[in-house]
């Protein structure tokens, strides 16, 4: 299965993150200093975590512009880092984005393509 995001191109330089309409989209926190987990996470006011952190949350691909609004909590605290990434394959993923300790309430930029 090959990976769903893709470039965005156009004029539409608010896009962060593009992907087919309608796609399902696994998001995954990999943490590069220390561990990283989703606290929270909402896409186009969709919860998308129930209960404990998780590594992984999976949604669904909405038309237009949407957030991705997810609270990150960091093993290392405020000296932890890690990467968004989408999941590709069970053993394959794309990073996304960077994650910083210090900056664990992010807003990712979702277009829907």
């Amino acid at each position: 299965m090959p990976c769903k995001t893709q470039a965005c191109s156009g004029t539409d330089s608010w896009c962060q993150i593009c992907a087919p309409t309608g796609s399902s989209i696994t998001f995954v926190a990999i943490g590069t200093v220390g561990e990283v987990l989703f606290a929270s996470a909402r896409y186009d006011g969709q919860e998308l975590v129930a209960g404990a952190p998780v590594a992984e949350v999976m949604t669904t691909v909405k038309p237009d512009r949407s957030f991705l609004t997810a609270a990150y909590v960091f093993s290392n605290g405020p000296a932890g880092r890690g990467e968004l990434h989408e999941r590709c394959t069970t053993s394959k993923t794309k990073k996304l984005d960077d994650l910083r300790g210090d900056d664990g309430l992010r807003r990712h930029k979702i277009c829907g393509v």
